[in-house]
């Protein structure tokens, strides 16, 4: 049961603090189990749909589940995401074709972070981060001031960030540090997918650990961009 908090009281103060986008948070609240994204399916399977839990981290009794905790989604705006999503959609594996993002939405929350506290128990880490274990839930925290300085922070970071731009289209926005070949590249990726052993393993680490799918990555403000990042960048995260 989602605990007695008052998160519309919480989500005002967010948006009077970073504002909104035609009247959407750009930041949104949530408890956790009670959001969820796309499960990937086999094609010749009827697809689950959006039953895949926000910041799953474990199996409960054989199922995925979502942490008892609240959590911030960052609000994506369609040029970030939309000209892109077909192309990235599908994968084939197995002698099956896998969609691993179903339809593609009129509007998108990806997720930012998980609220919780560390005690030295549940990790070595003490306080509201985790810098050992991205899997730690932590233990339970009420959304509080420290949060709100965290957000103000992040929103602040973006709006300096010169690769932070909501309404330029994926396939042809280019930064100073941007990637050039993002189009190229994502159709090279497409004519030379091939069939991965342990996709099933992969699918549900490409959710767990990057839900926001194969062409976002973490920006150092803390926010899901596109992967605009160089070859040798690109090359660092994968090492």
């Amino acid at each position: 049961m989602r605990p007695t908090f008052d998160r519309a009281a919480y989500q005002q103060r967010i948006d009077q603090s970073i504002g909104t986008a035609n009247g959407r948070p750009l930041i949104k609240l949530v408890w956790c189990p009670e959001e969820f994204r796309w499960t990937p399916h086999r094609l010749e399977r009827a697809p689950e749909g959006y039953t895949f839990p926000v910041f799953c981290t474990s199996k409960v009794a054989g199922s995925f589940r979502a942490p008892e905790r609240w959590g911030l989604l960052q609000r994506l705006e369609w040029p970030q995401f939309g000209p892109t999503w077909e192309a990235i959609r599908y994968k084939r594996h197995d002698g099956s074709v896998w969609d691993l993002k179903g339809p593609c939405p009129e509007e998108r929350y990806a997720e930012l972070r998980l609220h919780s506290y560390h005690t030295g128990k549940c990790c070595p880490c003490i306080g509201y981060l985790c810098a050992c274990d991205p899997d730690c839930e932590g233990n339970y925290a009420e959304p509080d001031q420290h949060l709100m300085e965290w957000i103000r922070k992040v929103a602040y970071e973006a709006r300096q960030d010169s690769d932070v731009d909501p309404q330029a289209d994926v396939r042809f926005f280019e930064a100073p540090n941007a990637q050039r070949e993002l189009k190229s590249e994502r159709e090279t990726q497409i004519a030379e997918s091939k069939e991965v052993t342990a996709f099933d393993k992969e699918a549900i680490d490409l959710f767990l650990r990057n839900p926001h799918s194969v062409n976002f990555t973490r920006k150092d403000s803390g926010l899901y961009l596109p992967d605009w990042g160089t070859k040798e960048k690109r090359s660092e995260r994968r090492t």
